[in-house]
């Protein structure tokens, strides 16, 4: 099941805005993964690989699904790069297989599987300019000469490098280099295209520019994307689906704002983004809340009682930096969740500053609160004294 078609522009928008709004609208209503009758492009069943002793992936199961932009999201060495290139057919299988349209491609070699790979150094040929660049991969194949002419333009248009079809590789910046490595893995028209670590080496806003233009390209070729990566924030932004790796397994699945707002345990917790953990005790069960024991808080937590077990167990509450409050003055009698510590370090992003917050017992916590206002001098400083609070429904707790 491929993504649904576009709508029509807007009869007002710009050109611009209407690519986006159609773009929006593709991405807000693509989940085929809720569909009981949607027929993955692409299945891992069982798929084990191991090096000597070490297994580096370990019986992983996964479903991707055609016109989706997925992401393999986990530190060095957890398996993500290993599981990519054994669909490329660049690592044999230990055991299990994949299926890529129904057909099994576990012993097929790279160049009978229908996907391209986009390497993190980009692999251009320097003796080659742009177009000769993008061409090669089309004259391997054999096409018509006026047929790679054609198609070499539509990836030049595609990509904006038109201006720049003549130039060698040492004649443009990393993010165009990137932009024909791009265009010259799509214009073999492949079922799925592999990327591995592509944006590693542009600068941070380049990086950024490109994520939404990659969001885009995806949309308009129709193609599956898979990527890997280690930074959780590229993963987020791009993926319509993000699975989240650790020592050859995959710990959780999902949409990022579900894999974000409810990880499925610490170590999801703790890779995606900032997170304040406290280890707890279930106190009491007060429907709808908990009331949670922790040495960090005197009256204890109260949080949604969710998913939380019984009376006695140990478990986790997860809080995100940004859904905590830090002010000066006390709270109202009587609030819930209630931390008094002192500012031991500020950092300034500009659009958000971080507190770090000593509590009693030398625990610290950091609490992020958005630059709504213009203004140089701190309202909060250094060694100030602080409170810290939270809505019950603001934390997660974990059992694990």
């Amino acid at each position: 099941m491929s993504k649904p078609p576009r709508p029509a522009k807007p009869g007002k928008a710009t050109k611009a805005e209407g690519r986006r709004l159609n773009i929006g609208a593709v991405r807000s209503s693509f989940a085929p993964w809720n569909d009981p009758n949607a027929t993955p492009l692409v299945r891992f069943e069982g798929v084990t690989k191991r090096f000597g002793d070490q297994v580096a992936v370990n019986d992983i199961s996964l479903d991707i699904y055609p016109g989706e932009f997925f992401a393999l999201l986990g530190p060095s060495g957890c398996g993500k790069t290993t599981l990519m290139r054994m669909l490329a057919g660049f690592e044999t299988l230990d055991a299990g297989r994949i299926t890529l349209a129904g057909e099994d491609i576990s012993d097929a070699p790279p160049h009978k599987r229908p996907v391209n790979m986009m390497f993190q150094s980009y692999a251009l040929f320097p003796h080659l300019n742009v177009e000769q660049n993008i061409a090669f991969g089309l004259k391997q194949e054999g096409l018509p000469k006026a047929e790679i002419k054609a198609r070499v333009a539509e990836m030049l248009e595609l990509v904006k490098l038109q201006d720049f079809a003549r130039r060698k590789p040492d004649q443009l910046s990393g993010g165009q280099k990137q932009r024909v490595a791009l265009a010259r893995a799509v214009a073999r028209k492949p079922r799925m295209l592999l990327l591995d670590e592509p944006l590693g080496a542009l600068d941070k806003k380049l990086r950024e520019e490109t994520q939404f233009e990659l969001m885009d390209l995806q949309v308009e070729l129709g193609v599956t994307f898979l990527i890997v990566t280690h930074d959780q924030e590229e993963a987020m932004v791009m993926a319509d689906r993000i699975a989240v790796m650790r020592e050859g397994r995959i710990v959780q699945i999902g949409r990022p704002e579900e894999v974000y707002e409810t990880p499925s345990s610490r170590y999801v917790a703790e890779f995606l983004g900032d997170v304040n953990l406290f280890e707890t005790t279930v106190e009491a069960i007060e429907h709808p809340m908990a009331h949670l024991d922790s040495s960090a808080s005197t009256a204890g937590f109260y949080v949604l009682d969710d998913d939380c077990p019984g009376p006695g167990a140990t478990v986790w509450l997860a809080v995100r930096p940004e859904k905590m409050r830090i002010s000066l003055d006390p709270p109202e009698p009587g609030a819930k969740n209630v931390l008094a510590g002192e500012i031991w370090d500020i950092g300034y992003t500009g659009d958000w500053t971080n507190y770090i917050v000593e509590l009693p017992g030398e625990k610290l916590v950091r609490v992020a609160r958005a630059n709504s206002q213009r203004f140089v001098e701190r309202p909060i400083g250094w060694d100030d004294k602080v409170w810290v609070s939270f809505d019950p429904d603001a934390g997660v707790v974990l059992t694990s």
